[in-house]
């Protein structure tokens, strides 16, 4: 006899039988037993989030000129306002002259991390990677969400243009309770984090 199933993106029972497929790792359009689904149905959707997560290509760029994340907020709100009053849509771009060969593995899943102050203290995910022409040459647009995340501050040497940040570099985001914390300068901060206050 066939067991019941259940569709990850619905919160229903489909029919009898049906079309199990064993790739889990798209848990959006595949079916599974329900049997203790409680704990078989979350753990896959979890590994579903955790694929994505390990199979992420992130980069790592200089914020130049800017002293903070709520200068690189603002900066990034009035061009997209610019873009608006020129009837093109409301992009965040970033131009570098480099396209990442990984960028497959980057789009939709890896992140932008920003160094501001010789300080790893933010990302933005990346939506899209697209080539572009300036003055006829071969440029790339980074196309970034609006949200800026704030991350855990981490130390980061300077370096020219972008590169590619590994998994195991990335620095954690921070919380929600955190963030008023992360608002001290950085040195404070290092001081606090050395004493175990932070």
């Amino acid at each position: 006899s066939s067991a019941p199933y259940y569709r990850g993106d619905a919160t229903c029972r489909c029919a009898d039988g049906g079309g199990y497929q064993s790739d889990f790792f798209d848990s959006n359009t595949k079916y599974y037993p329900i049997d203790a689904f409680n704990n078989h149905l979350v753990a896959v959707l979890r590994l579903s989030s955790l694929w994505d997560h390990i199979m992420a290509v992130n980069l790592i760029k200089l914020c130049v000129g800017i002293s903070s994340i709520e200068e690189l907020e603002s900066l990034q709100q009035n061009r997209r306002r610019r873009r608006v009053a020129e009837d093109a849509e409301a992009l965040n771009i970033h131009v570098t002259r480099n396209t990442p060969k990984r960028a497959e593995e980057i789009i939709g899943k890896g992140s932008l991390y920003w160094v501001i102050k010789r300080r790893v203290v933010a990302r933005q995910p990346i939506v899209d990677i697209r080539p572009m022409s300036i003055e006829g040459r071969k440029h790339c647009a980074i196309i970034l969400d609006p949200e800026i995340i704030r991350t855990h501050s981490k130390p980061c040497r300077p370096f020219q243009g972008w590169r590619y940040l590994e998994l195991a570099d990335t620095p954690a985001d921070l919380s929600t309770t955190k963030v008023a914390s992360d608002d001290m300068p950085y040195h404070l901060q290092d001081e606090l984090r050395s004493l175990g206050l932070l």
